[in-house]
Parts: structure tokens; sequence; C-alpha cells
């Protein structure tokens, strides 16, 4: 049906656009006769402008289907691929399996991060993916509150430096120096460890609100 969809807007568009067109410049020329402008101004509105417009209608809807199913078919395979890792997955294999650009399948999981509050993992070999939090009907043991987590302040504008120095000095009690030595010039720079998920998001969401880039990293 969208296939069929698209055609049909092709045609009507393809005789709708030059009807449309012929009929415009013959209404604005001023050696148009007026027998033919009267002829003009009909082709416009009874042929060229009703053409046009169920030719734009056809198009948009097509092309809003088609991005839906794109968005179904990631989604799809992003809660497949979640189930497959038990909560874990990765730019690179997203990116194979969906067939985006390394750089969309990052902004598509990012998004997703936010979305459902994940958290990020790194593996002793350095490889990093985002851990999602929930029930993927596959037998785990039980951590409960022994999962932990660290807090990595990843990058602060320039622009925001003084808030985020303000805001983790009063989180963690660091020397004010300290702090902004540290935020100028070794980040990545993990504020805190071996938290649970909720002092974690806690402190996430308030240098996210002064500007800063934060990961929440499963230990």
């Amino acid at each position: 049906m969208g296939r069929k969809k698209t055609i049909a807007a092709g045609i009507l568009l393809g005789i709708g656009i030059p009807i449309s067109i012929l009929a415009t410049i013959q209404l604005f020329d001023q050696k148009t006769s007026p027998e033919d402008r009267e002829e003009a101004s009909a082709a416009l509105i009874v042929l060229g402008l009703p053409l046009l417009t169920l030719g734009s209608w056809l198009a948009l809807s097509s092309h809003q289907r088609s991005k839906q199913a794109e968005r179904d078919r990631l989604q799809a395979l992003f809660y497949r691929l979640l189930k497959e890792g038990n909560g874990h997955i990765n730019a690179l294999r997203f990116s194979m399996e969906s067939n985006l650009s390394g750089a969309a399948a990052k902004e598509y999981l990012d998004d997703r991060a936010k979305e459902f509050n994940a958290a990020y993992n790194i593996s002793e070999e350095g490889k990093l993916s985002y851990y999602f939090d929930g029930d993927f009907g596959q037998p785990t043991l039980s951590y409960g509150q022994s999962e932990t987590y660290d807090v990595v302040l990843d990058y602060v504008a320039h622009s925001n430096r003084r808030s985020v120095v303000q805001v983790i000095h009063e989180l963690t009690g660091l020397d004010w120096k300290t702090v902004k030595t540290s935020v100028k010039r070794n980040l990545p720079w993990t504020i805190a460890q071996n938290v649970n998920k909720a002092t974690a998001d806690q402190i996430r969401v308030k240098l996210e609100a002064v500007g800063a880039r934060v990961l929440v990293v499963l230990r």
C-alpha cells in the first residue's frame, strides 16, 4: 500500500506541477488575452491545485508511514538486542544490526539511555556499553542493592565550568581549587565511586542541570 501511494503521489504531482506552473505563467503574463487568462484560471483551479494538493497529501502520508515503519523496526531491534544481552547493548552491535552509521546508532542509543535512565558499563577490556536495568526474561542472579555505580564527569563547556565546580564542591565537600583544577584539566573525572543507582542519578541530574555531560557507569 505504501508503494502504491508513493507511485500515485508521483503521478499526481507530475501532472499537477506542470499544469500549475503553465497556468500561473499565463495568468501573470500581460500579453495573455482575457479568454486565455480565463482558461488558465480554470485549469489552475480545476486541475492544477487539486492534483497538487492530493499528490502532496499522498507524498506526506507515504513519508510519515515510512518514518513510522523505520521507528518500529529500530525499536523492535533495540528490544531484541536488549533481551539477548540481558540489558546490555553497545553501539557497534546496534549499528551492524540496524544498518545505521556509527554516529546515528550512538545517537539512537543515547536517546534511549536518557528515556530509560540507563547506565554505562565499561568492561575489563575498556569497551563501553549501555546497561538498561529491567527484567528481560532470562534467569539471572539477584543483585539487588549490591550493584554499584561510578559517576564520571565527561565534559564541561567553558561557559558552564563555574556552575559545575560549585555543584561538585557542594556534593563532595572537596576544596574549591581542587575541583576547579580537575574540571579544567582532568576530564573525564570520576567524582563518585561505588554509589547506589539512586545516588548516582541524583548526582547526574544536578550536574546535567548546570550543563555538564555525565556518565553513570555500572561497576
